[in-house]
């Protein structure tokens, strides 16, 4: 299930309210369904519906909302900020056996040379009761307080906000390098678009610059999405309509105030504040905030853990299949990775697979007591590694030869994937070399490679001190009068392929590493 974005996670009910001492929570699908007039037991420690105890007649419906999110996942703690749930119930859920309800592993803004982000069309209605008071049943225990909470909690439900979304998901494959302003162009495009502010031939002009885009349009709780490859104006109309023609069909009174679609907001209001007003301890809702950066970190270091779970499953494969491989791994990467060894046996507390391991713990026993309400201190939990499979690459010096020669391109590659670098343009393939070194020293400002070496090789030399990871370099040589325009480097893979999972080391997607002319220098 998604999630959707909220402008904000308390309010108050405007005239109906604002006389009573009124909060307002995100409601939960791992909690119990509520109805006008439930009678709730709510502290630092639980939210636990109970009962009827309001006189649910006279029910009024109003804040009828069409509203548009826009939903960038740009980072994991803003992206769980934007998402509208109850953060203690969330995090209930997952310590009692359940997962996260969100996909963290989507949260990722890049995989490979994809983006993506997302926008809701949601409408809203309210369910409210116009002046709330006791019903027969709960007025017997009104002398009786303690009596009274026991079956009826401390807040009556006297207000509900229904939900009805569609959630439009963009995935833009990109094949060229790119600016973040050039991005945010585009998603900003995508948002005026569907709000009905920008015409379909706008959006298209932002998006022709991409190698392509896939939009996916899903009606919350009605099944699988509806997915379309965007090819021209009339794909995004139609889109656009449907996601309009969507919301008029919900745009009426629903007939049943307790049926109007997925529990959004549940509006609470304390007994005291209900005639004859019964005092009863008055709980705070559990944390939300400190809960949502809490789960942040929590699901950022349970991806990393399965990552490297990945990688150590993976290397009996590597080990067997490929020999160049092998020697990386079960060199000084291992343990890097998976920890030192001593007389065969691990030596706990070493490698990056025991470092996260500790941390998730450290992180879940805080968790654990933020969703207890038990006061206590945030361990500021962080943690990286290097992943041995990511090509990290830069371009250490570009010159050209005013005499007519070569162009020269020198390369760094931090990885142990086997790629090479190349042209990304293919009709200009045959006139571009490639040659390995051991190293890449500098002399009078110029790199000035030394001993050639195989690719083989390459993997076995200069491995990083810490990670083990090998640093590679590479000399690219264009066999014809001197270029010195615009280039796009990409790395094609052992099997011909084009290797997408790349960053630069400013650690941004890069499947294309972009150089243009002015960078080159004329040879010395």
């Amino acid at each position: 299930m998604r999630f959707v974005a909220t402008l904000s996670l308390y309010a108050f009910l405007g005239t109906l309210l604002s006389t009573a001492t009124a909060i307002t929570i995100p409601w939960h699908s791992s909690l119990q369904p509520v109805f006008l007039g439930s009678g709730v037991q709510m502290d630092t420690a639980q939210i636990t519906p109970l009962g009827v105890s309001v006189d649910a007649t006279g029910v009024k419906w109003q804040n009828k909302v069409t509203s548009y999110q826009l939903l960038d996942y740009t980072s994991l703690t803003s992206t769980l900020t934007k998402f509208h749930f109850n953060a203690w119930a969330e995090a209930k859920f997952r310590l009692g056996g359940g997962s996260f309800s969100f996909d963290a592993s989507y949260l990722r803004t890049f995989d490979g040379n994809h983006r993506r982000w997302q926008v809701d069309a949601t409408m809203q209605n309210t369910a409210t009761i116009s002046k709330p008071k006791l019903n027969a049943d709960s007025l017997k225990y009104a002398s009786n307080p303690t009596a009274f909470q026991s079956f009826f909690g401390n807040y009556a439900v006297t207000g509900i906000r229904y939900q009805r979304a569609i959630h439009i998901l963009f995935d833009l494959t990109f094949s060229r390098s790119y600016s973040e302003t050039e991005f945010q162009a585009t998603i900003n495009a995508s948002y005026k678009w569907i709000k009905g502010g920008a015409s379909a031939s706008e959006l298209l002009s932002q998006l022709n610059q991409w190698t392509s885009l896939t939009i996916s349009a899903e009606v919350e709780g009605q099944g699988g999405p509806i997915i379309i490859a965007v090819a021209n104006t009339g794909n995004l109309d139609d889109l656009r309509k449907a996601v309009s023609d969507q919301l008029v069909k919900w745009d009426g009174t629903p007939p049943d105030p307790n049926d109007a679609g997925n529990i959004y907001d549940v509006y609470l209001t304390p007994y005291t504040s209900i005639p004859p007003g019964i005092v009863v301890n008055s709980g705070q809702s559990p944390a939300q905030a400190n809960l949502i950066s809490a789960m942040a970190t929590l699901a950022k270091l349970e991806l990393a853990a399965t990552r490297l779970h990945q990688i150590q499953d993976e290397d009996a494969y590597i080990y067997e299949k490929d020999p160049v491989t092998k020697a990386y791994i079960y060199g000084r990467a291992i343990g890097y990775l998976f920890g030192k060894t001593k007389n065969g046996v691990h030596v706990d507390g070493t490698g990056k697979l025991d470092e996260v391991s500790l941390k998730m713990d450290k992180q879940y026993a805080y968790v654990v007591d933020l969703v207890n309400g038990v006061p206590t201190k945030d361990p500021k939990v962080s943690f990286s590694f290097d992943d041995p499979d990511v090509v990290k690459w830069r371009v250490l010096q570009a010159m050209w030869n005013p005499n007519g020669a070569n162009s020269i391109i020198y390369i760094e590659i931090y990885s142990s994937t086997i790629v090479t670098p190349t042209t990304a343009s293919p009709s200009d393939t045959a006139n571009w070399g490639v040659n390995v070194y051991l190293n890449m020293p500098v002399v009078n400002n110029f790199y000035q490679p030394n001993t050639p070496i195989t690719g083989d090789v390459s993997y076995r030399s200069n491995l990083d001190p810490v990670t083990g990871i090998p640093h590679r370099y590479a000399v690219l040589y264009y066999d014809h009068p001197a270029q010195h325009t615009d280039f796009s480097l990409q790395l094609t893979t052992d099997g011909g392929g084009w290797h997408t999972n790349a960053i630069n080391w400013s650690g941004w997607p890069t499947p294309l590493l972009f150089i243009p002319g002015g960078q080159f220098i004329p040879l010395p």
